[in-house]
Order: structure tokens, then C-alpha cells, then sequence
């Protein structure tokens, strides 16, 4: 298995494991999830779920994850929720994440 993953985009490594949900975001981008692209750095999630009445997932590869790029985590976001997740995602993949799902990446 090949991995896309760059430790030049793992900004948020620099930090010990507590200090990384404290340290503020210096970089925000909103994700399209794709299959194939990552975003310029990983980092820590806000996710939307704008459905009124179904759980939806959203599909992430792990920061963590430098081995194979097929490994993907569905993490259900309930209905009309928005919340940051604590984790570091390096891509939102467009496979496997609800069309009700929104996604902005901070590091």
C-alpha cells in the first residue's frame, strides 16, 4: 500500500498530544472531500451536519495513518449538529460522507 501522506503538511505534530486542541488555529480552509486530494495542511475538523432528521458520516483519513492512504474512519455527525471533532484528519474523503455534511479543516 502507498500512502500520499506529508509530514510537511502535519503542522499540528509540532505540538505534544494536550497541547494540540489548545493551540489556536493559525490556517482555516473549508474541505471538499475527495478521494485523491488532501488539503494544503491536516488538521483539526468543524463539522456540519445541516440534515434535519438522519445521522450522517463523515468519512477521514487519520493524520496518524503515513502507511496507506485506504484506511478511512466514518464518524456519524447527528442531525442539525455542528461540532469540532478532536482529531487530526489529513483528508475528508468524498466516498463514505453524507451530501448533508459541510467540513472546515483549522491548524
Amino acid at each position: 500500500m502507498s500512502s500520499s501522506y506529508s509530514q510537511d503538511r502535519d503542522v499540528l505534530n509540532a505540538y505534544d498530544i494536550r497541547s494540540r486542541s489548545l493551540a489556536p488555529a493559525r490556517f482555516v480552509q473549508a474541505v471538499t472531500p475527495s478521494d485523491s486530494t488532501e488539503p494544503p495542511v491536516y488538521g483539526r475538523l468543524i463539522v456540519t451536519n445541516s440534515h434535519a432528521t438522519s445521522t450522517e458520516n463523515i468519512s477521514v483519513i487519520m493524520a496518524s495513518n503515513n502507511v496507506d492512504d485506504t484506511t478511512v474512519v466514518l464518524i456519524p455527525i447527528a442531525p442539525m449538529t455542528t461540532i469540532v471533532l478532536p482529531i487530526v484528519a489529513r483528508r475528508v474523503m468524498a466516498m463514505g460522507t453524507g451530501g448533508n455534511v459541510s467540513a472546515v479543516m483549522m491548524a
